[in-house]
């Protein structure tokens, strides 16, 4: 049993101890604040980074924004880590960068590019993983960036590399970028009907794109066009929404889950 002596004696090193700790905590506090901080002037880069990248291709007004927003949830839903995450977030806003060599009459040609002009569309993902390898990123970005136009089959571009060879933040940005370019109006054209970009992309599981990214699309995809529907029911319009009409429902934002029928 302590005595009251001992009791004394103790409390100052209690006291020091306690003391300890609550710096520490502080102390870590503080640290996790401004890596908080840090973090977001980060992303404010990138993002002023992206809207260069929009300057440029004036066909793609929040496309970047959308892709990005896409991209997350099917990471979240594919179970990436958290590196992964980090990467497809930043890969997702900056995997255009490289058109700033391309020239401009190619990238805002309203028609069919030729041979020629598509060989120089084709630098694009190996130039932009070349910048972003300066950037020092502490998570693969330029593997995104580079393999974006890999296609599953091994037809896609630069490397021709196939299947699970295919980062698979890449394989989820291909896709997206795939289903955002369809569904949005561009200068020679409007954006196809939901039902009809989801066709398109059926198609293409297998070939193009990852089986299981394109399920998740076509699944998350159908539930949002599946509550657009009955919104319009409600509102006496029973008619099948347009991709254009998904996009201001934000069906891009799958945070807001659609309720269950």
């Amino acid at each position: 049993m302590l005595t009251w002596q001992t009791t004394v004696l103790l409390i100052p090193a209690f006291l020091l101890v306690l003391y300890s700790y609550s710096l520490r905590t502080r102390q870590f506090r503080a640290e996790k604040k401004h890596t908080a901080e840090l973090g977001d002037v980060h992303m404010r880069m990138v993002e002023a980074l992206a809207l260069t990248i929009e300057a440029k291709d004036q066909t793609t007004h929040d496309h970047l924004q959308r892709v990005k927003i896409f991209c997350v949830e099917i990471g979240k839903e594919l179970k990436l880590g958290e590196l992964e995450m980090q990467a497809l977030s930043v890969a997702s806003l900056l995997h255009d960068i490289g058109k700033l060599a391309v020239p401009e009459y190619i990238i805002s040609k309203p028609g069919k590019l030729s041979v020629e002009e598509f060989e120089k569309v084709k630098i694009h993902p190996t130039v932009g993983a070349e910048i972003l390898e300066r950037v020092g990123f502490p998570y693969p970005v330029a593997p995104i960036v580079r393999a974006h136009h890999e296609k599953w089959d091994g037809s896609g571009y630069p490397k021709g590399l196939r299947g699970t060879e295919i980062p698979i933040g890449a394989r989820i940005l291909s896709a997206v970028d795939y289903v955002d370019a369809l569904a949005s109006d561009r200068q020679y054209r409007k954006g196809m009907a939901a039902n009809e970009v989801i066709a398109k992309l059926q198609e293409q599981a297998g070939k193009s794109f990852d089986p299981d990214v394109v399920a998740v699309l076509r699944r998350r995809f159908n539930e949002l066009e599946g509550m657009v529907r009955r919104k319009a029911l409600q509102n006496g319009t029973p008619s099948r929404p347009s991709s254009s009409d998904l996009q201001k429902r934000t069906w891009w934002r799958w945070q807001e889950r659609p309720p269950s029928p």
